[in-house]
């Protein structure tokens, strides 16, 4: 498999950090993977190595998020809120991979299918022959929730403290794997004080936000995977998301939220099918 990194120009001049990986050439489809809060470019590393023995013509495209790793650690004063900045990124990333001829598929873990439900407010889900969101949540607590200027808090901090959640090693991701499935362990035992800070922000930005019921997420090619075990997602969210979503595609799997690490293999058997 090789591996290429690159950094892409987002819209407002920051830098997004991209790892590619492939074992072709000349692939069909590109997958772009986005992961949930806290998460990383090797949070995809075993879900990587089954897809593309699955898939063999297929290129996987993993991005730090903003405010992530190797990614800028700055918050854009152009966007409106954290959510459109994030959709926003998604956007430029769109632009860079979605080429014909090759097929573009979204695969989201967790925060990651948020910022594609955001985007998907303002644009078409046409350019995706296929979407996957991996425990998805469609609201985060009660609209009363919000913080008001809480991004703009967080948009004036990132720019006089440029530390943000680290990337973790395989290592940390074997070492948390299946310890109630929380990145917050993560994040409590192995992020400098920096970015326990970064991630209480973002948290603080996101507070009640809600997805939209629109069209364009309730198709038969948007596969909604669930955890029977999800601490985060309980089954009472998931049957709403059901009811809110009824044309989408379900799988259920044996597992708890993180399951991009904890069952790899399960989750990419379901993203490699055609259908």
């Amino acid at each position: 498999m090789s591996t290429v990194t690159k950094k892409i120009k987002s819209f407002d001049g920051e830098s997004l950090f991209v790892s590619e990986h492939s074992n072709s050439s000349y692939p069909t489809e590109t997958y772009l993977l986005l992961s949930g809060l806290g998460g990383c470019v090797t949070s995809w590393h075993w879900f990587i190595q089954s897809l593309l023995q699955l898939r063999p013509n297929s290129h996987c495209v993993t991005v730090d998020l903003r405010g992530h790793g190797l990614s800028t650690h700055n918050f854009s004063s152009k966007a409106s809120d954290l959510m459109d900045c994030y959709a926003k990124d998604l956007e430029v990333l769109i632009q860079a991979y979605a080429t014909n001829p090759v097929e573009l598929v979204f695969v989201g873990h967790s925060f990651g299918c948020l910022i594609l439900q955001e985007y998907l407010k303002e644009h078409s889900g046409d350019v995706f022959k296929k979407i996957v969101l991996v425990t998805a949540p469609i609201q985060i607590g009660k609209s009363w929730l919000k913080i008001p200027l809480a991004y703009s808090l967080l948009v004036t901090w990132s720019k006089l403290h440029p530390q943000a959640i680290r990337d973790h090693s395989l290592k940390e991701h074997l070492y948390y794997k299946n310890s109630f499935d929380l990145n917050f362990l993560r994040v409590l035992n192995d992020t400098k004080i920096m970015g326990k800070v970064m991630f209480a922000l973002i948290w603080g930005a996101l507070l009640g936000w809600k997805s939209t019921t629109t069209n364009s997420l309730n198709k038969q090619n948007i596969h909604r995977i669930f955890g029977t075990k999800d601490v985060f997602l309980s089954g009472g969210s998931q049957k709403k998301i059901q009811q809110t979503y009824p044309n989408c595609t379900y799988h259920f799997l044996p597992t708890n939220h993180n399951m991009v690490v904890n069952v790899p293999e399960a989750v990419a058997d379901i993203v490699a099918k055609k259908n």
